[in-house]
């Protein structure tokens, strides 16, 4: 949850007159790009902080753990996704996460489509 306020603050920042000005201004000698928009620069920079990210991932070791394979039918799909649903509806903290996220997410693709 954190993750996502915080992407949505970034992207924000990011794209704000006074950032996207400085980013527009800054020259990376060792990278030959065409950055001529706000919103291509704060790309440029959620692309380098996935970049890291990736790096970072790189590092952690491997714990052993390995997962069965999973059904490819659609039937055995959804009747593990209908599983997992009653699961997470079973036990009232959960239930709550489940409809807080659901509320963000539908609050978030409500504005998308109607800002």
């Amino acid at each position: 949850m954190t993750s996502i306020i915080l992407g949505f603050l970034l992207g924000g920042v990011l794209i704000s007159p006074h950032v996207s000005a400085w980013l527009l201004a800054f020259d990376m000698p060792l990278v030959d790009m065409e950055v001529d928009h706000p919103a291509e620069s704060a790309i440029a920079v959620i692309a380098a902080i996935y970049l890291c990210a990736a790096l970072v991932n790189i590092l952690i070791p491997d714990t052993g753990a390995r997962y069965a394979k999973q059904h490819v039918h659609p039937w055995k799909l959804l009747v593990g996704f209908a599983h997992c649903c009653s699961v997470l509806v079973a036990r009232q903290a959960r239930s709550d996460s489940l409809a807080v996220t659901t509320l963000f997410w539908g609050a978030g693709a409500h504005c998308s489509s109607s800002c």
